[in-house]
């Protein structure tokens, strides 16, 4: 609004200076026509004063006539170069305030451009922070970190394969806790309840005594297929 004003003002003070410099060069245009006038009238008359045709008032008097016609063309010139100067001034000043109004247009496009492009960056960002939190999360998965010391077995994927998600890759063995199955006759299992403390002996230690827990009991046998009998 304000640079509309501007521009509205501009020409407005370049049309009353033209107006100016049209009124200023037909003032200047009257006065040479009087100047020129006043010069006939006066070389008809100075030489008629040698031959006594005319008096020395008659020639005095358009000599005054000429001088005031002179000097009123100097103003009237003088006058159209000062308002010639202002409309040269409040055109520049128009170009300006044009050249300005057009600028600010040009800004006010890219202002509503990055309006635009900021709410529409603002509708993407949840879906992109939705994109960065699931790429941290899969940089997290990217590594393999045991809850527990122990050991691994069971390995299923050679360096450079591809891991792919749910597919199992090895199993990890905790060594700080484990379990001994046996089997026991029904007669032996009434002397057995859970909660008892054993000492158990493994084949492969047969001197090392082992203390432990009984867990529970189970009430039946898995053979190596998996069946229950």
């Amino acid at each position: 609004t304000g640079s509309q004003s501007g521009v509205s003002a501009a020409e407005s003070s370049y049309l009353a200076a033209k107006a100016a410099v049209e009124h200023a060069t037909a003032a200047q245009s009257s006065a040479a026509a009087q100047l020129h006038f006043a010069q006939d009238d006066y070389d008809r008359i100075a030489p008629l004063l040698a031959k006594h045709y005319v008096t020395v008032e008659q020639v005095d008097q358009a000599q005054t006539v000429l001088n005031v016609a002179h000097q009123s063309y100097q103003e009237a010139s003088a006058l159209l170069l000062q308002t010639q100067a202002q409309e040269s001034a409040a055109l520049a000043a128009s170009q300006s305030a044009h050249a300005n109004f057009q600028a600010s247009q040009s800004r006010l496009g890219e202002a509503h451009h990055a309006v635009d492009n900021l709410v529409t960056l603002m509708s993407e960002r949840p879906n992109r922070t939705a994109k960065v939190e699931q790429a941290a999360l899969n940089l997290q998965w990217c590594y393999v970190r045991a809850p527990f010391d122990g050991y691994v077995t069971d390995m299923n994927i050679s360096q450079g394969a591809y891991a792919h998600v749910g597919t199992p890759l090895f199993t990890l063995i905790d060594t700080t806790t484990w379990w001994v199955l046996a089997d026991y006759r029904e007669s032996k299992l009434k002397y057995i309840r859970p909660g008892m403390h054993v000492e158990v002996y493994l084949m492969e230690h047969p001197t090392r005594r082992f203390d432990g827990i009984v867990d529970s009991i189970g009430r039946g046998i898995f053979p190596e297929d998996g069946g229950v009998t």
